[in-house]
């Protein structure tokens, strides 16, 4: 029997680091319920928001179906918070996976 190691798909390890940066502060802010908004921002530049400026900036494509599924559901979370920069760049992400299929 052999085995084969996979490589990690760069685009869902950055968006499964986002999300679970997010959920963290979410569930800060939800535990101190006198958290300010300015303290709110403190803690989301130092948790969420260098990933989701990463995720912006990034020109990975996603390399499996995880990884291209997981982009499609960041982007269509996004689509219901309104116009994002990281709809585009999700939906590019996941085309790249289907247009290298």
């Amino acid at each position: 029997m052999t085995t084969t190691q996979t490589t990690p798909d760069p685009i869902k390890s950055l968006i499964d680091a986002y999300l679970s940066a997010l959920y963290y502060a979410e569930e800060a802010s939800d535990a101190a319920s006198d958290m300010s908004d300015d303290a709110y921002q403190e803690l989301a530049g130092r948790t969420h928001l260098p990933l989701r400026e990463s995720l912006i900036r990034s020109t990975e494509v996603a390399t499996t179906a995880e990884g291209a599924r997981a982009a499609l559901d960041l982007a269509r979370r996004e689509y219901v918070i309104g116009d994002t920069p990281l709809i585009p760049r999700m939906l590019d992400a996941a085309a790249g996976y289907f247009d290298r299929a």
